[in-house]
Order: structure tokens, then C-alpha cells, then sequence
């Protein structure tokens, strides 16, 4: 019997499984070194064109960039507008309310002024700011102390080479057996200060900005000159360090700017009116109705500051009939002059160039070695 050759159709199937599985196998194998390939060509282009930053008066340059990276500009220039409308005339009211109305008169030296510092302190170290006392600041005429609260806020890309100061005082007067609770003088010009400190805490300077809350700014026993201490031992406190501190180029003092019609620049006359040039400047820009005023008038804190030579302006109200008495009350208060005083020393505190930090180190006669 002859026997032909018979197809196992079992036997095909197994060789054409074992051909596509290994066509398969030769194509994933292609994919993956292709894939690992074009991984290494990528890394090795990212390291042959590495960016190196290098830190330069307070920016940044890149070393070498390559050609196809589009380079976006590096800048400590900030949006002053969009930080001017961040000042938020409620919050620098209810910090008056707090002060006024809470605690009530702070007759200088008395428990009542030191509840005010700690709470003034509170509200700065929320803020992120760097806190520090002056304690133990001496009365003479009535035998207490009192203190000024500094919160202190440095350029981090910068380095420290000039100083602005920012001061209201947070005491209120006893006049004649009268306690008046300060409302407008002085918890207005603090409720601003804390605000714009506030809106800053976050925000790169090209300068130390200092605020300093100072104590006993009214006469403590009913003769005027006996009056200013905090802000004077301040002053002195500084001349006698001046070599060894960054130097103090410039002083805003904010003080009664919640009640009256007339909102003044002013200053005594004794340094160099750049920083009321300055105010003026920044009121006609964002359209604020201001004069000056103030000429030999020694009737805020700024006044060792400009005994000092350093160019000052101090921001004012007039009239509030409620002045120095037991009416001086947060009612009395209106929230668009806090808008409008803290907008103004704000615009300030931005609009400051390198060439007006030159300006005010010359005249309030600073050298550096």
C-alpha cells in the first residue's frame, strides 16, 4: 500500500503561533531601543547646554544660554497699583477700633500704653516681620517708662545699604484730668501703619523699611516740652550706633489722618523737604488733594529726625474738633482718609529709586567708607 504525506492541521497552527510571536518579540525589542535612544540623545543635549545661574546684585543671569531657550527677563520691579489697591481702609479700622474703644486710654508709662505695645507687636510678628523692643525708656517728669515697638523688614536680594523709617506713635494724652481714647490721635496713623506693613510684609525693597511704633509721643505731665521720648530716645539711640547701623536716610511719620478736611505734607524746616517733594509728587499721581504745612511746628514724631538731619515729612489732618479730648472716638473716624493716607504712603515707599536713595543718603549726610 503506498502511503502520501498527510498536513497535520494541529502542527501548522503551533508553527504560525511561534512565527508572530517572535515577529512581535523582534518589534517591541526595535521600539524599546529606539525609545532608550532618543532618552539618552535628550539628556545628553540637556547636559551639554546646562543653565548656570548666577546671583548678581540681587538678579539673576544665565552663563552660556543656549540659543533656542527664549530667555524671560528677571526683575524686582513690582505692580504698584496692584499693591495699592490691596490697602484695606476696614482692616486699618478695626485696629483703631481695637486700640481705642478695647483699650481705651494709653496714658504713656501706664499698663494700659503697654497693652498697646504687645498688641501692636502681635500684629507685626503675624505679619512675618522681625520684632523688636526698646524697654525701659525713661519718664522723668512722672517716674515711668515706656517703649517703642520696631518691626523690621530687610531685602532679601539686596544688600542692606540704606534705611527708611515709618513711625506713629501709639499713646494718647491725659489733659487737665481728662483721658482722651486716641482714636485719631494717634491709633489712626498706627491702624495705616500696621496696614501698609501689612500689604508690604511680602514684598522686595531695595531698602531696610523699618516701622516703628513709638511710646510717650504726648507731653506726659502737661508741659509741652515733656513730650516725644520714644521717638527721641530713638534718634539718640541711632546717632550713638550711627557707625555700626544702617544708615537712616529717610522718616514718614503718620500721625492724625482720620478726621478733617485739609490732608497736609509737613515739616519743621530743619532738613531738606525731598520727602515732602516726594509726597507731593505721588498725591498729584494718584489725583490726591494735598498742601503743606507744618513749618516749626514740633508737634510730632519727626521732629528728632529732622533735629537730626534727615530728611522727614509727616502726614496730617486738619481740624478734628474731638482733639485731645474724652471725644476723640473711632466715630468720629473716616475710612476714606485712611484709604487715602495709606495709598499715599504707600505709592511713596514704592516709587523710591536707586537714584532717590542716593539723593536722601547725600543730604541727610551719610558717608560710607
Amino acid at each position: 500500500m503506498k502511503y502520501s504525506r498527510v498536513c497535520n492541521p494541529c502542527h501548522v497552527q503551533k508553527e504560525s503561533h511561534w512565527a508572530r510571536n517572535w515577529l512581535i518579540g523582534i518589534l517591541l525589542v526595535i521600539a524599546f531601543a529606539a525609545s532608550f535612544s532618543l532618552r539618552n540623545l535628550a539628556k545628553a543635549m540637556q547636559g551639554s547646554q546646562k543653565i548656570y545661574p548666577i546671583k548678581t546684585s540681587g538678579q539673576q543671569r544665565l552663563k552660556h544660554p543656549p540659543s533656542f531657550i527664549k530667555l524671560k527677563p528677571i526683575s524686582n520691579s513690582v505692580n504698584i497699583q496692584a499693591l495699592l489697591s490691596q490697602f484695606d481702609a476696614n482692616r486699618a479700622f478695626v485696629h483703631i477700633v481695637y486700640l481705642a474703644t478695647h483699650i481705651g486710654p494709653r496714658v504713656a508709662g501706664t499698663k494700659e500704653e503697654r497693652a498697646a505695645a504687645a498688641y501692636i507687636a502681635d500684629q507685626f510678628q503675624k505679619y512675618g516681620y522681625r520684632v523688636s523692643y526698646q524697654k525701659d525708656i525713661p519718664l522723668p517728669p512722672v517716674g515711668r517708662k515706656t517703649q517703642n515697638i520696631i518691626a523690621t523688614k530687610k531685602p532679601l536680594l539686596t544688600s542692606a545699604k540704606y534705611k527708611i523709617v515709618v513711625g506713629a506713635h501709639y499713646d494718647s494724652i491725659s489733659k487737665k484730668g481728662v483721658l482722651s481714647p486716641g482714636a485719631n490721635d494717634n491709633a489712626s496713623g498706627v491702624g495705616v501703619m500696621l496696614e501698609i506693613a501689612r500689604v508690604l510684609a511680602n514684598v522686595e525693597l531695595p531698602y531696610v523699611l523699618e516701622f516703628v511704633a513709638f511710646g510717650a509721643e504726648e507731653s506726659v505731665d502737661g508741659i509741652f516740652e515733656h513730650h516725644h521720648y520714644g521717638s527721641n530716645y530713638y534718634v539718640a539711640t541711632y546717632l550713638k550706633n550711627k557707625f555700626r547701623s544702617t544708615p537712616i536716610v529717610g522718616m514718614i511719620s503718620i500721625d492724625m489722618i482720620g478726621v478733617g478736611e485739609n490732608f497736609y505734607a509737613c515739616t519743621l524746616g530743619l532738613a531738606d523737604p525731598f520727602l515732602v517733594r516726594k509726597a507731593l509728587a505721588s498725591a498729584k499721581r494718584l489725583g490726591i488733594s494735598m498742601g503743606t504745612w507744618g513749618k516749626g511746628k514740633r508737634w510730632s514724631d519727626h521732629e528728632a529726625f529732622e533735629e537730626a538731619g534727615i530728611p522727614s515729612v509727616w502726614f496730617h489732618r486738619r481740624k478734628d474738633p474731638a482733639y485731645h479730648t474724652a471725644r476723640d472716638l473711632p466715630d468720629n473716624i473716616k475710612q476714606q482718609n485712611l484709604q487715602i493716607a495709606g495709598r499715599l504712603v504707600l505709592h511713596m515707599l514704592l516709587s523710591l529709586s536707586s537714584h532717590d536713595l542716593e539723593k536722601l543718603t547725600n543730604l541727610a549726610g551719610v558717608k560710607f567708607n
